[in-house]
């Protein structure tokens, strides 16, 4: 009989300690990884939906020609073209109400322009080849059949580029027209950023 008591006693002994092993340690930690992926498209936008308008100071001479420029962004991460409008009746200056006009020119610049290889803009051979530095008339600016567009080169973790639009007014010298009509002017010029490559 004591023999059985003893044996009982074991048993029990054993179930006991299985069902707390069962229950679990409170310091015990079980860590389950999980893969996460994401992926980013072509981005091309500019920081808003139109450029700050530009006021050039008034005409006060036959010889004057003022300029005045503003400064936005192009958030990018692919290479694209710079394109104008070179619409006469959108790009070029107008009188509001005699049909005159100014003598409108453009051109653009990037904030890393020239500095290949350290930041997203256009390169040297990208500003030569648009001739985007030099005062060129809405007509022709940033022209295919005329210069090229503007290239920029997206250069990793840069993704912004400042881009500078700068506008130029000027009489009409030619014939005998030598000053345009007193009055306001005003045009609109579009500036279009358009994917090339990745």
């Amino acid at each position: 009989m004591r023999k059985l008591i003893i044996t009982m006693t074991v048993v029990m002994a054993f179930c006991l300690t299985t069902n707390s092993a069962l229950a679990g340690d409170a310091n015990d930690t079980d860590a389950a990884a999980c893969a996460i992926t994401a992926s980013v498209d072509q981005i091309v936008e500019w920081e808003g939906p139109n450029i700050p308008a530009i006021g050039i100071a008034a005409i006060t001479s036959q010889a004057a020609v003022p300029d005045s420029n503003e400064v936005f962004t192009l958030w990018v991460n692919c290479n694209v073209n710079l394109t104008a409008d070179n619409t006469e009746t959108v790009a070029r200056l107008a009188h509001a109400s005699t049909g005159d006009y100014l003598v409108t020119k453009y051109k653009i610049s990037t904030d890393q322009a020239g500095t290949e290889g350290t930041g997203t803009g256009a390169t040297t051979g990208a500003v030569d080849a648009s001739s985007s530095d030099e005062w060129t008339v809405h007509s022709d600016f940033l022209k295919a059949e005329v210069t090229a567009p503007l290239a920029i080169t997206h250069i990793d973790n840069d993704g912004a580029v400042e881009v500078t639009l700068y506008v130029q007014a000027s009489n009409d010298m030619t014939g005998q027209k030598e000053v345009a009509d007193a009055g306001n002017y005003a045009c609109t010029q579009t500036i279009t950023a358009t994917w090339t490559s990745d």
